[in-house]
């Protein structure tokens, strides 16, 4: 009997942890940051749009084939991508304690110009953030 407790904890905290992840889409060029969801069928346009919407949770970002231009964020500021604030940098600072992966879609080519990430003043810093199969054309800076 103790056995099958075990077992049933096990697979309940593997079906809460996977609850709240999500999975999110990106297309460049078909999605749209205004009338997008981030589902498969309505994807947003841009990373700053993903960078607005999903910044807590295990979550994966699938990105289609085109170019999202620069990845930037900025813990200190709160400034992301497109060059606006997620927050100032007393309230709303970037800040994540689960992974947030950006993939690129089965058989897509997505590009990423550059990757800029400017975290806290600690020595150890983690961003939380995996990028996969993405082709980053420029420099990567973590700073």
């Amino acid at each position: 009997m103790k056995k099958i407790a075990i077992v049933v904890f096990a697979i309940v905290m593997v079906m809460y942890q996977g609850a709240f992840a999500l999975t999110y889409y990106l297309d460049a060029v078909k999605g749209s940051d205004t009338t997008g969801d981030g589902s498969s069928v309505r994807p947003w346009k841009s990373l700053a749009k993903s960078q607005r919407m999903v910044h807590t949770g295990e979550n994966t970002i699938i990105l289609r084939t085109g170019n999202y231009g620069r990845y930037y964020e900025d813990s200190h500021t709160g400034e992301i991508s497109d060059g606006t604030r997620f927050g100032s940098a007393w309230e709303n600072q970037i800040a994540r304690n689960s992974w947030i992966t950006y993939k690129a879609d089965l058989g897509a080519v997505a590009v990423i110009t550059s990757i800029d990430i400017i975290g806290q003043t600690t020595k150890y810093f983690n961003s939380y953030l995996k990028f996969t199969g993405i082709k980053v054309t420029g420099p990567v800076r973590l700073r």
